[in-house]
């Protein structure tokens, strides 16, 4: 009965907006604990990867992490009722190691890039610096945070090549 309250919860707790494809989180996030190991904060170099108009880079509290794996949580689980390819649907996130690239945009909100990966293949410096990989399916996968709204928006996993 509590996994079912749980359920319905996580599938009422976003709105999708259609036009769109941004995830609203209702206010209740709940707190989700992820090893340091399993990801890292890189600052915004500019660039192409990520790539933000008129950004300035940031800073992440740990209560903003749980804040971005609780709203990424919720929105991987509508994103992946949406998905009828079964090699684009996100696996559970504890498979995953993350880069998150906090900036503040030219509206004075904090937006989290999120790169995941399944593994490193080779990447020891990925707590440094961007992986990038063609296809992969989805063993990697990008999404936006926008703290200040609570929204996820531009959820994808890479192509199969």
């Amino acid at each position: 009965m509590v996994k079912l309250a749980f359920l319905l919860f996580t599938f009422s707790s976003f709105i999708p907006n259609r036009n769109s494809n941004v995830y609203k989180c209702s206010a209740n996030l709940g707190q989700l604990k992820f090893d340091t190991l399993q990801y890292a904060v890189i600052k915004y170099k500019g660039g192409r990867y990520p790539n933000f108009d008129s950004a300035v880079p940031s800073d992440l509290s740990s209560i903003e992490i749980d804040t971005v794996f609780s709203l990424l949580k919720r929105a991987i689980v509508v994103h992946n009722r949406t998905i009828h390819n079964k090699f684009y649907v996100v696996r559970d996130l504890e498979e995953y190691k993350f880069q998150f690239v906090p900036i503040v945009n030219v509206k004075g909100e904090k937006i989290v890039w999120i790169n995941a990966f399944c593994g490193t293949f080779g990447a020891n410096n990925w707590k440094k610096d961007i992986v990038l990989v063609m296809d992969g399916g989805n063993c990697y996968f990008q999404a936006k945070i926008n703290l200040t709204t609570k929204s996820v928006f531009e959820i994808g996993t890479n192509g199969l090549g």
